[in-house]
């Protein structure tokens, strides 16, 4: 019994170093966000960090379209259920490598604007800086409630190439994905009436 236990224990610590050290190799995280008001409008800002994994930049330098998604939510709070989804954003990039050229080319989908960059990580840099993203408008918020900001990104696995499908499904070094990162929304205070 006591070696069986002893047996299980090392396997186990094996297998956490095992995923910290891939988690440590390749992973998503938002490192900052924050929202500003211009206008009726709340604004995100955001700084993310992405780290892709070996096989998905292998996929990537072998002409795979990668789609990431940045999702953003803003949540009502309430005492006796779930929080309620007030406004609900995403917003998604293709990342794709170009042999001839040699270059890495980030396409935001939403606005349909495209960038080209020299190396991988200059092209991930530029995808995990997030300004003036608009998040909801002031009048969705009611003046007593508390709300909560929250935002993360993933790999898209689902606008892989079919084939590729499977593989990613049942494979870690292809779940990337941020954890939710949350704030407290701060409500602006309501404008004077002028009489």
């Amino acid at each position: 019994m006591g070696m069986t236990r002893r047996l299980t224990s090392t396997v186990l610590g094996a297998a956490l170093c095992m995923i910290a050290v891939w988690a440590g190799a390749a992973d998503f995280a938002v490192m900052r966000a924050s929202t500003l008001v211009q206008g009726n409008v709340y604004l995100l800002d955001a700084k993310l960090r992405y780290q892709l994994s070996d096989p998905v930049k292998e996929a990537l330098e072998n002409g795979v379209v990668l789609t990431i998604e940045l999702q953003v939510q803003v949540m009502r709070r309430r005492s006796w259920m779930w929080d309620a989804t007030v406004a609900n954003v995403s917003q998604s990039y293709e990342l794709q490598f170009h042999p001839l050229t040699g270059q890495y080319v980030v396409k935001n989908l939403a606005g349909g604007t495209q960038q080209s960059y020299p190396r991988l990580a200059s092209a991930l840099s530029a995808m995990g800086v997030v300004r003036g993203l608009p998040v909801l408008y002031k009048a969705m918020l009611q003046r007593e409630e508390e709300y909560t900001i929250r935002i993360r990104s993933h790999l898209d696995i689902e606008s892989l190439p079919t084939p590729l499908r499977p593989l990613a499904y049942i494979s870690p070094a292809w779940w990337l994905d941020s954890s939710w990162y949350s704030w407290p929304l701060r409500q602006e205070p309501a404008l004077p009436t002028v009489h």
